[in-house]
């Protein structure tokens, strides 16, 4: 075993600085016979030459001294060779007094996987100990590297030195070889060591890598794997955490809604694996709806791993379509592609080269504009975790449009987004909950019995919860603060609970049967929320609220040290409309109206004061800008842009004189857009991209029209900066005004808790004087 960048090596220093004295020594004095010293350095096989050679008489001053210092020196230098090569306990007696005491981060393994655990950890104040397979490559470039953390090379374990790291005191133990069946070697060997060396093993967490596809196919048993340890072991992937990204970025019901479906429709395109675990979590956020089933439609390429679909299953839980495809070039391909994005909300790309991506999103765009398609977010995915490679900058751009990039970037994979996604705590915590309930029956079995795949099941519901908080407009933020749910929300939650894990159960060849078994995977509780028994809908309400009460105790208490303690919030969604100007020439005007917005703004944030807000707005020239700017500053609001129509023809109302587009215009709407959260298009309303061609045509003025309707569906509160006039044509101020204050739908589940479910929606009228703004 090796070490480098280590105590260790430091500590050979003065040896070596010993020895070169020896060298020159003996190269400095004479051949002599006969002294018991010489016996003693060949013996130890160290010095094998003759002569006393210290005891020559004919030696200068600077040779005495040289000889003298070498004399005690190779002595020293002996022993500490000795201790260091050949009795193995040294290095591991060294590596005991150098590490860490406790709430250490130990890393196990080679790869881009472990150099980003490495950093990450390292970024976030933890002492490291990292021990590398030999040959693996780690990139010891980084300063950080280099000063706060001991490393070290191997290419067996060796239990002494196993025994000085402190496992028992560390605070989380990391196994990610670039191999899978290193990695659980590793662990094995890790497993046994614990059990038999160290206490509190119970306290002991383990984070053991493995690709994508062999967590999918069950590579490994952690139950044979622990065997009779109590050392809680858990599995984890760059790439699912990669896919997890993915769609915490473009949820699919986000679109769902705007598009007017009721249900996500996906169009997964690609040429490379990970297709299951893309396929999984889309279903899984999809059933955080009341909706019909989600449609997926695969369109996979010669090189894509699609046989591990089990499509029997996914059929009960979705309408899934696999077809192939042998080229991207293929004009019948592309033309099939198209077809099935009438009616889909999302597509997805990855697994093939970058350029590729490009080339093919750019021309699905194009056929979207052509073919008056709702542009669907357009997503190029590189799900494929790399540390050393960077992303291809898009060479396609055309302002604002449906096109995104998602890679798999270093901060996805690191210390911090692993230990966040650990709820281990509080899945045990919430398996307490149901034993009362379901002791009754004798379902009920202490957490330390329970298998893996229940346990993960545990853990997936803890982490859901965000997920199924946000379709009730509930989001996490940076204070502490809680809110109470009402009876129908309650309802709704244990509702999209059942959902999510009725498609976890399906997916795990479990179905229904009237009564339960373990070894049959039969379940009672396997069908619609609503068929279920009253007592079993009772005692899921009754859990879901005291999980939720857990969940909100557990944001308070950051499972990373140092974490920012978090609380809940409701949404408040606020709509702005109002007349269009390029400029208000008088300042003080100007100035008395930001004082009216902001008054407003200050008023609902008293109102609301335990809510965080969204402002929803086009970015027109005007009321829309101006009010924007005024809620990020004023609330700290999320910026959502809607877009009425496609960027390249909504920028033509941007004009000065004869329609010119103004460029003073568009930049201040492109540096206002870089602070949106998230922008989309509505569904085109019109048939013919050519409708958009001339100003106030039929088309234009009918996707204003839908916007305003959009927003009336959308907002909690509306805004309008308005001169209080009726409208001189379609898709003006006073529609939409008319619209929320005669049409505006009642609240829905989603909706009525931000609204204290009796209130009506907000309305803030602030009168514009025409004559002042141009």
């Amino acid at each position: 075993m090796n070490a480098s960048s280590s105590p260790l090596i430091r500590a050979y220093l003065p040896f070596t600085v010993l020895l070169i004295f020896n060298v020159y020594a003996i190269a400095t004095t004479s051949y002599s016979t006969g002294n018991i010293a010489n016996d003693v350095y060949r013996a130890l096989g160290l010095f094998a030459f003759e002569g006393d050679w210290t005891m020559q008489e004919s030696k200068s001053f600077f040779e005495s001294i040289i000889i003298n210092i070498s004399r005690f020196g190779s002595a020293v230098f002996t022993v500490g060779f000795i201790l260091a090569v050949l009795l193995s306990g040294f290095r591991a007696w060294l590596i005991k007094i150098f590490r860490p005491r406790r709430g250490h981060v130990v890393i196990f393994g080679s790869g881009p996987v472990s150099q980003t655990i490495l950093e990450s950890a390292i970024a976030k104040g933890k002492r490291c100990i990292f021990f590398e397979i030999c040959g693996a490559g780690i990139n010891q470039s980084s300063p950080n590297i280099r000063s706060d953390c001991a490393h070290y090379k191997y290419e067996t374990l060796d239990c002494n030195l196993l025994g000085g790291i402190g496992l028992s005191h560390s605070d989380s133990i990391f196994v990610c070889a670039t191999d899978d069946s290193q990695s659980v070697y590793l662990a094995k060997s890790l497993i046994k060591h614990i059990d038999s060396r160290c206490d509190s093993i119970e306290k002991i967490k383990i984070f053991l890598h493995l690709s994508d596809a062999k967590i999918r196919e069950g590579y490994i048993d952690l139950s044979e794997l622990t065997g009779d340890s109590a050392i809680d072991v858990r599995l984890w992937s760059a790439q699912q955490i990669a896919v997890e990204s993915l769609f915490r970025n473009f949820p699919p019901l986000r679109y769902t809604k705007i598009k007017g479906k009721p249900s996500p429709n996906l169009v997964i395109i690609s040429d490379g694996d990970c297709i299951e675990s893309v396929v999984n979590r889309f279903i899984d956020l999809c059933m955080l709806t009341e909706g019909e089933l989600p449609t997926i439609t695969i369109y996979a390429g010669p090189h894509a791993e699609t046989s591990s679909l089990d499509k029997s299953s996914l059929s009960i839980i979705s309408n899934i379509t696999i077809r192939t495809f042998s080229s991207i070039y293929d004009e019948s391909f592309e033309s099939d592609v198209v077809d099935s994005m009438s009616e889909c909300t999302q597509v997805v790309i990855f697994g093939m080269p970058e350029l590729n991506q490009v080339r093919l999103s750019a021309s699905l765009y194009k056929s979207q504009l052509s073919n008056a398609l709702f542009s669907a977010p357009i997503i190029r995915a590189r799900l494929d975790y790399d540390y050393y490679s960077d992303p291809v900058k898009s060479i396609f751009s055309l302002g604002p449009n449906n096109i995104h990039d998602f890679y798999a970037e270093k901060h996805l994979v690191s210390y911090a987004s692993i230990l966040s996604r650990d709820m281990n705590n509080m899945a045990k915590e919430i398996h307490l909950k149901i034993k009362e309930s379901e002791s009754q029956r004798g379902g009920w079995q202490p957490w330390s019995r329970l298998s893996n795949e229940l346990r993960e099941s545990n853990r997936k519901s803890s982490i859901s919860w965000e997920d199924k908080l946000s379709a009730l407009k509930i989001e996490t933020v940076d204070s502490v603060s809680e809110i109470e749910l009402t009876a129908p929300e309650k309802e709704h939650l244990v509702a999209l609970e059942h959902s999510r894990w009725y498609a976890e159960r399906i997916r795990s060849g479990w179905r229904y049967g009237k009564k339960k078994s373990t070894i049959l995977k039969k379940n009672p509780l396997l069908q619609q929320w609503a068929n279920l028994p009253k007592t079993s809908r009772d005692d899921n309400i009754k859990w879901v609220s005291e999980s939720f009460n857990i969940f909100q105790k557990a944001l308070e208490h950051p499972i990373l040290p140092g974490g920012t303690p978090k609380g809940l919030a409701r949404v408040r969604t606020i709509c702005v409309v109002g007349h269009r100007w390029l400029h208000i020439q008088d300042k003080a005007y100007e100035a008395r109206l930001i004082e009216k917005i902001d008054s407003r703004l200050k008023d609902l944030k008293r109102t609301h004061e335990n809510s965080t807000f969204h402002v929803v707005s086009a970015l027109a020239e005007g009321a829309d800008r101006l009010v924007a700017e005024r809620c990020i500053e004023v609330l700290g609001a999320k910026l959502i842009v809607i877009l009425p129509m496609p960027y390249s023809y909504y920028r033509q109302d941007f004009s000065g004189k004869d329609s010119i587009v103004d460029e003073r215009s568009e930049l201040e709407f492109l540096k206002i857009f870089k602070k949106a959260s998230w922008h989309c298009e509505l569904p085109p309303v019109y048939h013919d991209p050519m409708d958009l061609e001339t100003p106030d045509s039929k088309g234009r003025l009918s996707q204003y029209s839908a916007l305003g309707e959009f927003l009336c569906q959308a907002g909690d509160d509306l805004i309008a900066l308005w001169d209080g006039k009726e409208a001189k044509g379609q898709g003006g101020t006073s529609e939409v005004v008319d619209k929320w204050i005669n049409h505006k739908p009642p609240p829905t589940i989603e909706s009525s808790s931000c609204q204290n479910i009796d209130s009506d929606p907000g309305f803030f009228h602030i009168e514009i004087d025409r004559n002042k703004v141009k």
